[in-house]
Order: C-alpha cells, then sequence, then structure tokens
C-alpha cells in the first residue's frame, strides 16, 4: 500500500515538473500566460472504518491551470506589434471562411501576400468597420472583418478644406497705424511691413498637382474699452495672386446659421417667431457683423423746437417769468410785446404723447425759470396733464362744514376751555374763488381741484373768522386789532394808464390824505401807496443825461424827500412814456436848485438822452402833468385782491382783478370802517372844549370827565369794545379837562338834516326816521348815511290802540270780506276757506298792509282775544278813527284802549362817524374814467371791518403731499400766548355732529387733536382719497421728458416711452403688436388781448395739431425747422417691486390695523416720496392692493410738483405677494415699497426700469458707398433683389477677417471660410477653418495645419492609436481609417482552453466573451509598437523547479523504503 501512495507522490512531482519545464520553455513566447500544476490528496475509506486510524493513499493531479496576469511590455519597431494593457484579448479567425473565433494576448502580427493582418499561425485579425472620422458604424463581432491594408488611396484629390490653427502674437502692432499708411494701406507680399505674420502650405488641384498657398495676417485692430476686441485681415495669396473669400455667414457653436432682427438681436431660424417666415428663394441687406458693433438704447419719439425766440444766454442762465395773473397779461410776448422776458403760462403748450386720442392743453406754474428750470417745469406741466388725478368732491351734509376751536386757559385750575360757539365754516359757501372757476356749490356736491379747493377753503376761513367776531357771533379777543379793508368792483379790463387816486384816510389822528399810485409801467399793473405827492410844476423839466445815466427832475418843494429813497414817478407824458411813467425810482441827490437827480445805470434807459418840459402836450417832448409820489405809506397798503392766495405749487392765479385798500397791521384798532374818530378831541388840549357843550367820550384815558353822574351810557358795547365809560354823554364846564381821554362834539337833528350826503353819523340817543315811504327808523348805535334829499325826524314813540273789537263769526264762507280803515288807510282780506280763524284773518290783513300803496309798513297787527292789537308809528296820541267790517254786519268804530309803547325817545343825539377811507379822486392822468376803470367809483368802492391778514391768516390751510391729507397751521403771532386773544391751544374738525372722518378726511371732535399754539403748530387731517372726476380722461401718458440744449438753443420733447411700430413677431420678444412712440407739440391759438384761447381746433395729423405758436419752446404751426426724431427699438420697461409672500394667507379676509403702523406704507416712485396711511379695516390681498394704487398715485411732491401715476398694485394669489409696477418706463423709472412683513414688504429690493439695448443695424457698402444685398444664391450684389425678407435677415461676418475676444479666443469666423476661383493655371475651390486659432502672449505658431488634397498615394504607414483605431498613411498625405481593433473578454479567463501559440478558444466554463473597444469600460488599452512578454518569473520557476525535483527524490526514496519493507517481509515468510 505505502508502494501505491509513494508512486502517487512520484506522479505528481514528476508533472509539477513537467508544468514548471513548460512555463521555463516558454518564458520568450510572446503572450504567453505561465500555468501552474494543482494536487488533490486521495483518501479512501469505508463507512466501517475508524477514521481517526485510516491513512491516505497519496495524490493525484487535479488540473493545470493558466495564469491570466499582465506580462511585461516591450517596445518594438514593428507598428502591428500590439499590445494590451489592461484586460482582453485580440479576437482572430483561423481562416476568413472559419465562423470561429480565437482569442490570444499575444499581438505580434504581420501582413500576409494578401494584405491581411494576420498573427504568426495565419490567423486573422478582428476589426470593427469605421466612418471617415474614425467612429464605429456597428460593435457587433457579425459586423467584424479581417482588417485588410489597401496598397493605394484612390485618385487625386484637390484641397477642399484646411484646417489652420495658428496663434497670432497678442503684443503684435497695429499694422494699419503704420505711419508709412497714412496716406492709406497697401498689401504686398513684398513687404513684411504689410502683414503681421503668415504662413504656407501645399495644396493640391484636381488632378494632383501641388503649389503653395501662403496665408497673411494684417493686425487691423486693438482691443479698446469701446470694442474690447482685437481683428485681423487675412490675404490667401497663391501664385502671386490674391483670392477673395465668399460671403462668410455668422454661425452658432452648433454651426446653424445666425439670423438677426430689425435690432441685431440673434437667432436662428429654427427660433424665429415669426412661423410664415422663410429665408430660402429670397435675397436680403447685406450685414456684416462686425459692422453691428453699435448698441444704442431703444429710443423715444424725440421732438426738436426751433430755436428759442428768447435769448437765455451762453449757459442758458438768464431769467424768463411765467405768468397766469390776468393783471399782467399785457407785459407778456403773447401780449405783442416782442422783447419782453414775461410769458403766458396758461394753455403754454399742446401736447399729444404716444397718439392719444386728444392732446392736453398745458399750464405752467408761475415763477422764474432759467433754460433748464423752465424744461423742467414743462416736463412737469406736461405729466401734470397726463396723470391719472381725480378731484376732491365736496360732498353737501357731509364734507361741507369745517369747525375750529380755541382754547383758553383757566388760570384757577390750569385746564383749557373752548370757545362758547366754536367758528363752523361752510365750505360750500360761495366764493371768489368758486366764482372765478365757474364753481356752483349751492345745492350741490362740486369737485374741485386741490388747487382750486385750498384757495377756496382759504377764503372761507378768511371771511367766516372775519364776520365771527365782526357781526358778534363770538369774541376772539381782537377787538383792539380791527381794520378797515375797501375794495372796488371787478376791473372789466386792465386799465392801461398810470394814474394816482387821492382819498382821505381817517385814522386815529386827524383825517390826512394818502395817494394809491397804480403803475402800468412795462404794462404791468402794480399798486402803492404814498403819503405825500409833489407835482412837477409849470416850466419845470425831467431831464435824462445819457452820458452820465442820470435823470434829473425839477419839483418846486425837495423838503419831503431824501436820499436813498424810492420815489414813483406819474404823470401824463407825450414821449418817454414807456421809459419813466409809473416806475420807481431812487433818489441819488437832491440839489439846492430844487430838482432830484436819479441815477440810471442798468435800469434800461435809452443810449440817447432826452428832456421833457412841461406844458401843453402838444408838441414832442413835452408832458401835461407830473408827479413825485414819496414817503410810502406804512399804515395803509393796497393790493390787487387774490393776488398772493394761490397754494404753494399752484398753476392757477386767483387775482379777483379788484383793488383792496387796507390798513395795515402797524394802523389796527378797535372801531369800525364807518366809525372813524378822525374829529375826535383831545380833552387835554388847552381850549379843545366848549364849556356847557354835550361831549360823547370815545376814548378812555384819565380824565373824570367832570364826574358827570347824570351821563348815559348808550351802548355798553360800543367804541372799543365797551369799555367802562364809552358812551358816556357829559356838559363839559370847562374848555380844558385834567387827564387823558378823547371825545366828539354832540350833533342834533338840526345838525343831521345839515349834513352832505355820504357824511355818516351816529345815533347815540333817542331815535330818528328819514321820512321816507316806507320810512327806515334809526335807534341808538345805528349808523345814517345821510342822504341830503331827505329830511330826518324825531321818533318820539310808537302809539297804538288795543283790543279793537272784531266779530269772526260773519267769516263764515269763502270770499267773505274783513275790511280794515285805519284814517284813510283801507286794508281787505277776504277768506279763502269757510270759518277761518283770527289769526288766519290778522295774517291776511298783515299782507294786505304791506301790499297797500303806499306800503303801510308802519302798522302791525297781532290777534289777542275778541279783537286786533295794532301798533303803529305816530307822534303824540292815536286820534284816528279805526274802523272794521265783516261781511254782513253794519259797520263798527271803535279807537279801542289807547297805548304807547315804550319810553318817549326824546331829542335824538348823534356823532359825526367817518368812513376810514373816503374821498377818492383821481389825477386823471388817463382820463376822466379812471375811477370807474379801476372799480373804484362809488357804486363799486366799500368799506368793511376785518380782523384777519388775508396774507397771514390767522388759520392757514395747506396740503401735505408726502402723506396726503390737509394740514391747518395756526398763526400764532395773530392769536397765540402773548396777542389779546391769548389762545393757547386750538383743534380743527369737521361737523359738530360728525360722529366719524369724512371724506376730505376732516375728523370728528372727539377724533381730532387739540394742539399747543406755537410758531411750528400744525393739525394734520387724516390722509384721503381724491373720489371726484377724472382731471384727464383720455388715456393716461407718463414719463414724457424736456430738456434745453444750450448749444442748439432748442428744447427737445421726447415721449415716456421707446419703441417703434412692430407688428406680433416682427422681433424677438414681441408677442403682440408694439405701438410706436410718439409725440406732438404745438399750441393752441390764444387771444393776443387777454390769453383765452380763441381757437381749439386741433388736428393729430400734424406734428403741432393746434394753429397756435409757442416762439418760446420754439413749437407750433409756423415753425418750418422743428426736427423730429422717430422713435426706434423696442419698448422700455416699467420698474417692478415684487414683495415677499406674505406670512399669511392673503386671499382669505384679514385684518389691518394701526398697531405698529401696519397700515403704513413707505414708497418712492422715481425719487418722489410718500407716506400711505391706509384706513385700518378688513382687507383681502385683491382690495388691499387697489387701496394701494389709488394711494400711490396721489403722491406728489411738495417742493417740485411733480406727480406719480399709472402705478399698478396687483395681488398675485399664487405667490400671495404683492407687485408694484410703475406707469413710467426706462432706466430712470424706480419704485421702493417697505410696508408690514407679515405683508411681505419689509424688505422689497429696488425695482428699475429698462430701456432694451438695440443694434444700430448698418448695411454694408462698397467703396463708393453703394448699399450691398445678398441676392437668393448668395452673392454679393448692388441692386435690391426683387424678392427681400423682411423683419429677419441672414448675418454675416467680413470676409477674410479674424476676430479675438480679450481672453486671446477666437469669436469669428467659427464656420469654414471659402474661396474659390477659377485662372488660367489653377482652379480652387476650398474652405479654410480658422476656429481653433488663438491671440495669446506668444510668438506666432501654427498648432495645426491639415488639408484634405491630395495626389494618388501608396501606403506609407500606420498609426494605431489607445482605442485601436487603425489609420493607413498614404504618400500624398492622405490619412483613412481602416478599422478598430476588436478586444473580448471573459467572465472566467481560467475556463478558455489553450490551443497553442498562446491562443484560447471559449469554453461553457469560460463563459461567452464581451465584445467592445480599447478603453471602454472592462477593456485595456491598445499600445502600438510594443508586444506583451510572457508573464513567467524565470526565479520563481527554478526555485519551483528544485522544490519539484527535491519532492520526486523523496517519493523515490518513499518507493525504495517500501521495496525493502517488502522484500524483508517475504524474505520472513520465506
Amino acid at each position: 500500500m505505502s508502494f501505491y501512495t509513494a508512486l502517487t507522490g512520484l506522479n505528481g512531482s514528476q508533472a509539477d515538473i513537467a508544468a514548471t519545464s513548460n512555463n521555463i520553455a516558454n518564458v520568450g513566447t510572446t503572450g504567453f500566460k505561465r500555468s501552474r500544476a494543482e494536487f488533490g490528496d486521495i483518501f479512501a475509506t469505508s463507512p466501517l472504518q475508524n477514521s481517526s486510524s485510516s491513512i491516505g493513499s497519496g495524490s493525484i493531479l487535479k488540473g493545470v491551470k493558466q495564469q491570466f496576469t499582465q506580462g511585461n511590455i516591450a517596445a518594438s519597431l514593428n507598428a502591428l506589434d500590439l499590445a494590451i494593457s489592461g484586460q482582453g484579448f485580440f479576437a482572430l479567425k483561423p481562416s476568413l471562411t472559419s465562423s470561429q473565433v480565437v482569442y490570444t494576448r499575444n499581438g505580434s502580427f504581420n501582413v500576409d501576400n494578401n494584405r491581411n493582418v494576420v498573427d504568426s499561425t495565419g490567423q486573422f485579425l478582428l476589426t470593427y468597420p469605421v466612418n471617415e472620422d474614425g467612429s464605429v458604424t456597428s460593435k457587433t463581432i457579425n459586423d467584424a472583418v479581417p482588417l485588410q491594408l489597401p496598397v493605394t488611396s484612390g485618385e487625386p484629390k484637390a484641397t477642399s478644406n484646411i484646417d489652420l490653427a495658428i496663434n497670432l502674437p497678442a503684443d503684435a502692432p497695429v499694422i494699419t497705424d503704420n505711419p508709412k499708411f497714412s496716406d492709406g494701406y497697401q498689401f504686398s507680399t513684398a513687404d513684411p511691413e504689410s502683414f503681421t505674420n503668415s504662413t504656407s502650405l501645399t495644396i493640391f488641384d484636381d488632378l494632383g498637382n501641388p503649389t503653395i498657398a501662403t496665408v497673411y495676417f494684417i493686425k487691423t485692430q486693438a482691443s479698446t474699452a469701446d470694442d474690447p476686441t482685437n481683428k485681423y485681415d487675412t490675404r490667401l495669396v497663391i501664385d502671386e495672386t490674391v483670392i477673395n473669400p465668399d460671403l462668410v455667414a455668422s454661425v452658432n457653436d452648433n454651426n446653424e446659421q445666425i439670423y438677426i432682427d430689425r435690432f441685431g438681436n440673434e437667432t436662428t431660424v429654427a427660433n424665429i417667431p415669426d412661423d410664415n417666415y422663410f429665408s430660402e428663394g429670397k435675397g436680403s441687406a447685406l450685414y456684416r457683423k462686425d459692422d453691428l458693433n453699435q448698441e444704442i438704447p431703444s429710443q423715444p419719439a424725440k421732438l426738436t423746437g426751433s430755436q428759442t425766440s428768447f435769448d437765455f444766454g451762453e449757459e442758458g442762465n438768464k431769467l424768463i417769468e411765467i405768468t397766469n395773473d390776468p393783471m399782467r397779461f399785457n407785459a407778456t410776448r403773447e401780449a405783442g410785446n416782442a422783447d419782453s422776458s414775461v410769458f403766458w403760462g396758461k394753455d403754454f403748450l399742446l401736447v399729444n404723447v404716444d397718439d392719444g386720442d386728444v392732446p392736453v392743453s398745458v399750464d405752467l406754474r408761475p415763477g422764474s425759470y432759467n433754460a433748464t428750470q423752465l424744461a423742467s417745469e414743462v416736463e412737469r406741466a406736461i405729466n401734470s396733464a397726463y396723470g391719472d388725478d381725480n378731484k376732491l368732491q365736496v360732498r353737501s351734509n357731509v364734507d361741507d362744514t369745517l369747525t375750529v376751536d380755541f382754547y383758553t386757559l383757566n388760570t384757577n385750575d390750569g385746564t383749557l376751555s373752548g370757545l362758547a360757539s366754536p367758528v363752523s365754516i361752510d365750505l360750500l359757501a360761495s366764493s371768489y374763488v368758486t366764482e372765478q372757476v365757474g364753481i356752483e356749490t349751492s345745492g350741490s356736491s362740486p369737485d374741485f381741484t386741490r388747487e382750486e379747493f385750498l384757495a377756496h377753503a382759504q377764503v372761507r376761513v378768511i371771511d367766516t373768522m372775519n364776520d365771527y367776531v365782526i357781526d358778534g357771533t363770538g369774541d376772539l379777543g381782537v377787538n383792539s386789532s380791527l381794520f378797515t379793508r375797501s375794495s372796488g368792483g371787478q376791473m372789466k379790463n386792465i386799465y392801461e394808464k398810470t394814474d394816482i387816486v387821492t382819498f382821505d384816510y381817517a385814522s386815529a389822528s386827524p383825517s390826512s390824505k394818502r395817494h394809491l399810485a397804480y403803475s402800468y409801467y412795462d404794462k404791468t399793473p402794480s399798486l402803492s401807496v404814498y403819503d405825500n405827492k409833489e407835482a412837477v410844476s409849470t416850466g419845470k423839466s425831467i431831464v435824462y443825461d445819457s452820458s452820465n445815466n442820470l435823470l434829473r427832475i425839477d419839483v418846486d418843494d425837495t423838503s419831503n424827500f431824501t436820499v436813498g429813497e424810492v420815489v414813483k414817478l406819474a404823470g401824463n407824458f407825450d414821449s418817454q412814456d414807456a421809459i419813466i411813467n409809473g416806475r420807481s425810482l431812487t433818489i441819488l441827490n437832491i440839489d439846492a436848485n430844487k430838482s432830484i437827480t436819479i441815477n440810471t445805470t442798468g435800469e434800461g434807459f435809452p443810449d440817447g438822452g432826452f428832456t421833457l418840459q412841461q406844458g401843453s402836450a402838444t408838441s414832442g417832448d413835452t408832458f401835461s402833468e407830473a408827479y413825485i409820489l414819496s414817503d410810502e405809506s406804512t399804515d395803509v397798503e393796497a393790493f390787487f385782491e387774490g393776488e398772493s392766495l394761490s397754494p404753494a405749487g399752484a398753476v392757477n392765479s386767483y387775482n379777483n382783478k379788484k383793488i383792496v385798500l387796507r390798513e395795515t397791521s402797524v394802523a389796527t384798532h378797535s372801531y369800525k370802517h364807518n366809525e372813524a374818530d378822525a374829529g375826535a378831541i383831545d380833552v387835554s388840549d388847552a381850549g379843545s372844549m366848549v364849556s356847557g357843550d354835550e361831549y360823547y367820550v370815545t376814548e378812555i384815558g384819565t380824565s373824570d370827565f367832570n364826574g358827570a353822574t347824570a351821563a348815559s351810557v348808550v351802548n355798553a358795547k360800543d367804541l372799543n369794545n365797551g369799555a367802562s365809560g364809552l358812551g358816556l354823554i357829559f356838559t363839559a364846564n370847562a374848555t380844558t379837562l385834567a387827564g387823558t381821554g378823547r371825545v366828539k362834539a354832540i350833533e342834533v337833528l338840526a345838525d343831521l338834516n345839515g349834513a352832505t350826503t355820504g357824511q355818516k353819523m351816529k345815533v347815540v340817543a333817542g331815535t330818528i326816521t328819514d321820512g321816507g315811504s316806507p320810512a327806515v327808523q334809526y335807534n341808538a348805535g345805528d349808523v345814517i348815511t345821510v342822504d341830503a334829499t331827505k329830511t330826518y325826524a324825531h321818533v318820539t314813540a310808537a302809539a297804538g290802540v288795543a283790543n279793537v273789537a272784531l266779530d269772526i263769526t260773519n267769516v263764515a264762507a269763502a270770499g267773505d270780506v274783513t275790511t280794515l280803515n285805519i284814517g284813510t288807510t283801507t286794508l281787505k282780506y277776504t277768506a279763502v276757506g269757510a270759518g277761518e280763524s283770527l289769526a288766519t284773518i290778522v295774517a291776511g290783513l298783515t299782507a294786505a298792509a304791506a301790499a297797500a300803496t303806499p306800503a303801510y309798513t308802519t302798522a302791525t297787527f297781532a290777534a289777542v282775544t275778541g279783537g286786533i292789537d295794532i301798533t303803529y308809528a305816530a307822534t303824540g296820541k292815536q286820534t284816528e278813527a279805526i274802523t272794521i267790517v265783516t261781511s254782513g254786519t253794519s259797520a263798527v268804530t271803535t279807537t279801542g284802549t289807547e297805548k304807547t309803547e315804550g319810553a318817549d325817545g326824546g331829542t335824538a343825539k348823534l356823532i359825526k362817524h367817518d368812513d376810514v377811507f373816503s374821498g377818492l379822486t383821481s389825477e386823471g392822468l388817463g382820463g376822466a374814467t379812471t375811477l370807474t376803470s379801476l372799480g373804484l367809483d362809488d357804486s363799486n368802492f366799500a368799506n368793511a371791518t376785518v380782523w384777519v391778514d388775508e396774507k397771514n391768516p390767522p388759520i392757514k390751510v395747506s396740503y401735505d403731499a408726502v402723506n396726503q391729507r390737509f394740514e391747518f397751521g395756526v398763526n400764532h403771532t395773530a392769536i397765540g400766548p402773548g396777542t389779546d386773544s391769548n389762545f393757547r391751544a386750538f383743534k380743527v374738525y369737521g361737523a359738530a355732529d360728525a360722529d366719524g372722518t369724512n371724506n376730505l378726511g376732516i375728523p370728528a371732535s372727539d377724533s381730532s387733536p387739540q394742539t399747543t399754539i406755537s410758531s411750528t403748530a400744525v393739525i394734520a387731517a387724516q390722509s384721503f382719497v381724491a373720489d371726484g372726476g377724472e382731471m384727464q380722461i383720455n388715456a393716461k401718458r407718463f414719463g414724457a421728458s424736456v430738456a434745453y440744449n444750450s448749444d442748439t438753443k432748442t428744447f427737445t420733447f421726447l415721449s415716456g416711452t421707446t419703441g417703434e411700430t412692430i407688428s406680433a413677431d416682427g422681433a424677438l420678444g414681441v408677442d403682440v403688436d408694439q405701438n410706436a412712440s410718439n409725440i406732438q407739440v404745438g399750441r393752441y391759438s390764444i387771444s393776443a388781448t387777454d390769453g383765452s384761447v380763441v381757437n381749439a381746433t386741433f388736428d393729430t395729423a400734424t406734428r403741432y395739431m393746434g394753429v397756435g405758436d409757442n416762439g418760446l419752446m420754439g413749437v407750433g404751426a409756423s415753425k418750418n425747422d422743428t426736427i423730429f426724431e422717430t422713435a426706434r427699438g423696442l419698448a422700455s420697461e416699467p420698474a417692478s417691486a415684487i414683495g415677499a409672500p406674505a406670512t399669511e394667507p392673503l386671499n382669505e379676509i384679514f385684518n389691518l390695523s394701526s398697531a405698529g403702523n401696519a397700515n403704513v406704507f413707505n414708497v418712492s416712485v422715481n425719487g418722489i416720496s410718500g407716506i400711505i396711511e391706509v384706513p385700518s379695516g378688513n382687507y383681502v390681498g385683491s382690495t388691499l392692493a387697489a387701496e394701494l394704487q389709488t394711494r400711490i398715485n396721489q403722491i406728489s411732491d411738495n417742493v417740485t410738483g411733480e406727480v406719480v401715476g399709472g402705478v399698478t398694485v396687483k395681488y398675485q394669489a399664487d405667490a400671495n405677494n404683492f407687485v408694484f409696477t410703475t406707469g413710467t418706463t426706462g432706466d430712470l423709472s424706480t419704485i421702493k415699497v417697505k410696508g408690514a412683513a407679515k405683508l411681505g414688504l419689509d424688505d422689497v429690493p429696488l425695482g428699475v426700469g429698462a430701456i432694451p439695448t438695440i443694434v444700430n443695424l448698418v448695411q454694408a457698402t462698397n467703396d463708393a458707398g453703394v448699399p450691398l444685398y445678398v441676392n437668393a444664391v448668395g452673392e454679393i450684389v448692388e441692386t435690391p433683389p426683387d424678392n427681400l425678407v423682411t423683419d429677419y435677415y441672414p448675418l454675416y461676418v467680413d470676409e477674410g477677417e479674424l476676430t479675438f475676444d480679450k481672453t486671446g479666443q477666437i469669436i469669428s469666423p467659427l464656420n469654414r471660410v471659402h474661396y474659390e476661383q477659377q485662372a488660367a493655371g489653377f482652379s480652387i475651390s476650398l474652405d479654410v477653418d480658422y476656429s481653433a486659432s488663438t491671440q495669446l502672449s506668444q510668438p506666432f505658431s501654427v498648432n495645426n495645419l491639415e488639408q484634405d488634397g491630395f495626389t494618388s498615394g501608396r501606403l506609407d504607414g500606420l498609426d494605431i492609436d489607445a482605442t485601436g483605431l487603425l489609420r493607413a498613411n498614404y504618400t500624398n498625405g492622405e490619412n483613412r481609417p481602416l478599422g478598430k481593433i476588436v478586444l473580448a473578454n471573459f467572465n472566467n479567463q481560467n475556463g478558455l482552453k489553450q490551443v497553442g501559440n498562446a491562443t484560447f478558444v471559449e469554453t461553457t466554463t469560460s463563459g461567452t466573451p464581451t465584445f467592445g473597444e480599447a478603453g471602454a469600460e472592462g477593456f485595456g488599452a491598445i499600445q502600438s509598437g510594443s508586444l506583451e512578454r510572457s508573464n513567467v518569473d524565470i526565479t520563481e520557476e527554478l526555485v519551483n523547479l528544485i522544490t519539484a525535483q527535491r519532492n520526486f527524490q523523496a517519493s523515490s526514496k518513499a518507493i525504495e523504503t517500501s521495496t525493502q519493507l517488502t522484500q524483508a517481509i517475504i524474505n520472513i515468510r520465506s
């Protein structure tokens, strides 16, 4: 047994030695994979055998396995020696007809006689078929083919493609900047200075004939800030002939033709939005990419006027004045004054923006403007006129009452008490403002513009506060601050003469004369009052010395003049009237010859002197009369009513064309306008009184007035607010009294009847009748304006009869008559119905008395029990017979019961009163009708008592545009602390019974703050929405602009939008029809008399529309040199501020409260800021958006007057946020919003509009400037093809030009440039690809130069890359891909069966092969010119051999020992 066991070991060792010997034998075999003998033990046992005592039976050879590790790769010089670096086997076919595939790592291949690539045993290498670019066409093993090498490469091929990749040095100079080319660039192959670099290559013609082609590169442009590109021109030269390239289409990275729309926006034909567009078979204007580098913003329509008619100076800094005051119209250019710097601001321009149906007439705000400021004001006015503001409506019985209360301090407890009857102002009572603008306030709810309302409300406040005090409604503590305000009638026309009106001024001192100067200097009416008037008398002269700029005026008396004083010259001048009449002049000198001298420097006097002599105005240089007015009055002033009323920033003038004559603040007093005490006596003046005469106390002083104890007080609230002692009538017992005080002498009835018409006399005791029919009765305290045609008489008492019996039972049916006879007067009443009452009959008799002829108005009738009570004026006792007859009864004569009403009035007593202003007379410088023309005639001129200074009223009404609310300021110097009023606080609210804030934001009393009166005190009402009619009902326009050019002295007008007319899809991004931006500017024809519009027709088909002119702005019907520039490009875009998502769903009802100012929003639109406060309450997103939109569009700038308009606010339910979008568009349009965080408005990014940029398309031209076109076949032509594309055009690059960006990468051309020329000696048609070229900071180099032409070539070499792609090189330079080597791999390589020559076949154990390409996943790379050596390690194999040998010897020894043992056993047995 042991023999056989040892024998298996001997066999195993022999097998191991054999495997090792085989490995050693193949150590030099290419691709050989060493093998390894693997053994297993033999162990035989039975189920009954004890395994622990069993002995094995030796070993057995289990198999010999290959080791597929990578062998070393060694280089060779044979391109067909291939090695696989990594996994994989070459696939071979044993024969061309065999279907079997064998596999090997032995890449030692060669070519057989048929040019097939085979291994050493003649098996064929398999490859995948490939395209010309080397890409595999099929990867299945069935399509793999044996590789065969073609000996030759086709027929000769003309060069058609050249790939030229060069690097041009970035620091190369611009060739065309070389001074030698200052007269023009000339290229020459012989002149190295005419090009930057060049490179040559061999190309082939159709017959394979080679020729040299040279490409020259000429740098023509270096990059700049404006154009950061570098450009090179190229010249392809063959046989000294420059070959010009064909048109080169501009392409994108996908080599798709680029098209441009009319604005240079690039696209491809597949992306042109116009479905009807196609370019096949059509021509086009030629546009080159390099000509389209001028990017410009889209343009608005622009109108440039003619040169302005006013010289604003070189810098445009000279000032013009805009006026809307009708009293100043005659001074304007529009009135025909060619040299005037004053212009009429009403209907200043007629403007139509963006083709509105109806133009708007624009009014400017009055003021002085330089050219730039004027442009800004016109811009503001246009946008304001086109805005979306609404008028504000004053609703009757809701908004029509404004209440003002004033509070005094209670010194006992420190509390404040208001007026017993607060001042209630009726806002729907008329005012001269509503009369001017034609607003009917009675019984209606009228609409006002904001400025109209402010002006009207201010007048109503002034009038009501005056009436409150003067009519005795209440006491404001101002009774010692009264003054007289007198006014005339409204002037029908501007009085065009300078004149003087002298009047009596009855002040606290004796009456004096004052002189009202109505100046018409410079055709501008102005008013001033002077204390002195000095005539330039007969024989005197007015001399102007032009050489010394001095004006001398001779007078009789210079005592009233002082040097430096401003005087006014007024007269009737035959010449120089426009220069001197009505002019204010400053006295330079007063000389002893009784003349005054005026310095006229800078006053606009003529260049030549003149002398005017006083005399008859019948010859040249004379004047009939002249006056110098001096000492401008400090206690009397004059102005036109309403001339200073206009609210801040108002457009309209509210000049009422009425002259106001009033006392100033230094002349206030306690008496009324008709109670002036000009004749009062100072009791301390010696001999001022007559002893025994009666006097009336008008001013309390320190005198006791003789201690008169029997004096009577006529009226406790008489003069000076009823101070104790006023109204005292006493009899003087001396001519002079101790102490101070003023009195007036008592007048009697005879004095009254002897007075002249118009004299004022006040009744201080008794009763007087004027004896008229009907008679007017005057009681104590009444003022009589004397009518000298009447006879005044005493009225001692009113007498009558009582209880005149009347039986009314006889008045039983309609038609019954009651007849009352009083003396000779008969009164009748006919019953209307049956059984009428006594009261009805008495009422009927009263009416009959009023209707009697003459009217019996001195009698009154009252119903008493059983009769009538009659009272009538009479002197003495009743003596007339009273008879009452009723139908059906006999006459009854009765005197009733005699009666006397009141005490006997006794003898009436009066004092003389003076009107503060009276006795107006004109110097008649302008003619006899001066007073009538000025509205100062007796029928119009009237005095009135007031206390409110209308120029500085105690309550000032204004509007806070930022917070969109009315404000009420207080004049603390008029009624505040320290004044006689001494009010400490005030309050403004709506109607007394109002229970909430009205539609004007005026709160109810309990919601209005009680505000302390100070210099800065203001009560702010609540913000409100103007909800009256729209001010501009036509299409809204926003963002128009106006500018002045000081170089051309012209104004330009620009629409607020950009873009031209484009139909839908007519340009990229235009999805719907786009209307053109447009602007038209002109003016209505206005009257040269008063500035009113006389022709309001317009024609929007013309640029100027109206038939008038505006020379200042250079526009109008007669302006033929205005320049209109049509809009270009795309529509400008508005600004949008997009809020973040709200923190709660706003499509559901939510509450917005004032807590934390959640209802307050800060909004800025185009730099115009406003604070929006929406009413607290419940909203959803859409209703809050609407509320915000309305209020935002009410924002205006308090200073500039600029308005916000057109803003839209939308709530987006899907995003739960708000979007705010401006009405204006363009990059100057901005919007910023900040609001509550819960609304997503706490951090809203600034929204900025945009103006789309367009490219200024420049059509290519030839050298003569003739526009070029591309015809349907791609040729450049000069005549427009018949069928041209529209809207979208193919784009080309400059032929032969290379363009690089600032990084050195090529921009164009990205496609091939085609060159074609047929000439004697050569014929070419080739494309050059420059797209891999660069311009870097490196020397010139050719990085790639390939061309596809060749002669017929023979195989010259092979190239096999790492992917197994095999290319054949031919002597003609052609390089052809022949195939890609097939690689295979197995899941179990050890299962392969070796068939010799390091070749294997698949088995079921190895699995089916996976085929692929070298370098792909699971496959190694192929190395050409390399062989994989055997993976046998000779050292290891020798060690294995020694080990196997020792194992063999040991097994032999075991056999030997076993044999010896066996022999010993045999010997023992034998």
